[in-house]
């Protein structure tokens, strides 16, 4: 009889803990409260943004290698970075996902540190899971020990960039040809009811478009690349595009895209581009923010987007999503000359 009890006492607990789990907030962007955690090749620097108007550094944390994506939630930051050096025969050496105490955003510490199999790309933080998408793999990291994080479980299959909403994990991958300037990008859906065990659910190939960004709203998933793609994904058994913002044919950016009520923040390289999504199938422009900075970051906090380029941070104000302007900025102390000119192939 006792035995029976603690079976069904032991059962919801388990449904309890997968529930909470993912209930939990997503982690997704580089600002929180008044900092901003900013990537700067291979440090990640600590900007108090109090006065927007004047971003004040107040710390920095070095990494082995470039950073390509960084996550505040809550008392951490989670930095997925590039190696320092060439393979070794185990693979990257110190590339993977540092955990850095910000308990004290002017006295950062560095915690935990997981190693990638393959060059890391994009880091998703949901409680104690953190997603880290790799060129050939997506890991699933356990992150509830800060000093050692550690592994649950790999899908076999690279992404640019990750979105989890609700009890799916949305991925997308894909890039052009060199000689032909053809793009293609695929999009995995993947369920999370158990999140640390993903398994697939469906996926989709777009002819055209490189999947460098991916964000989900009310059923929609928005692909970031040459333009935007909206993927229909209510029923993940029959995913469609319903809907398309194009940019100028034959420019490619490295693009991303987020979600905010009924707004669309697009960066397709030559600035920040206001969408109207109230009709997913027909995203029309608000407005546009032009700036020679080259992009590659982005998050949006209200009526304030942070945009990270090569040259530095510049934050805008887009209360009025059809005429954004600069409120401040902080150069990098290596400013690019100027930004690339965007091509037909990467």
């Amino acid at each position: 009889m006792v035995t029976k009890m603690r079976r069904w006492i032991i059962l919801p607990l388990i449904v309890l803990i997968t529930a909470c789990r993912n209930e939990a907030p997503v982690a997704t962007g580089f600002v929180q409260d008044d900092y901003a955690y900013i990537a700067s090749e291979n440090r990640v620097l600590v900007l108090n943004i109090a006065d927007e108007a004047e971003p004040a550094l107040v710390a920095d944390v070095t990494l082995p290698g470039e950073v390509v994506k960084v996550v505040a939630d809550g008392r951490f930051l989670y930095i997925a970075h590039l190696p320092g050096m060439l393979n070794t025969v185990e693979g990257p050496p110190d590339t993977g996902l540092q955990i850095v105490d910000i308990s004290d955003p002017m006295q950062p510490t560095r915690r935990g540190f997981f190693r990638a199999g393959d060059f890391p790309t994009d880091v998703v933080v949901r409680g104690d899971v953190a997603y880290l998408s790799e060129w050939n793999l997506i890991t699933v990291v356990d992150v509830s020990d800060k000093d050692n994080p550690s592994a649950t479980f790999t899908i076999t299959s690279g992404a640019n960039s990750l979105f989890v909403s609700g009890s799916r994990l949305f991925a997308s991958h894909g890039g052009c040809s060199f000689r032909t300037g053809f793009c293609e990008g695929t999009l995995h859906i993947y369920d999370v009811t158990n999140p640390v065990r993903p398994y697939p659910a469906n996926n989709l190939t777009i002819d055209q478009l490189p999947g460098h960004d991916v964000a989900v709203a009310d059923d929609h998933a928005f692909v970031a690349g040459k333009g935007v793609w909206v993927v229909d994904v209510a029923d993940e058994h029959s995913l469609m595009v319903d809907g398309r913002y194009a940019v100028e044919e034959d420019i490619l950016f490295p693009a991303k895209i987020v979600i905010q009520g009924e707004i669309g923040f697009s960066l397709p390289g030559d600035g920040l581009h206001l969408l109207d999504i109230s009709r997913p199938t027909d995203p029309v422009l608000l407005g546009q923010y032009d700036t020679d900075n080259y992009l590659y970051a982005l998050s949006v906090q209200g009526d304030t987007a942070y945009l990270i380029g090569w040259n530095g941070l510049e934050i805008v104000d887009v209360a009025d999503p059809a005429n954004p302007q600069q409120i401040g900025s902080f150069a990098f102390a290596n400013p690019v000359p100027s930004a690339p000119q965007p091509t037909a192939t990467p």
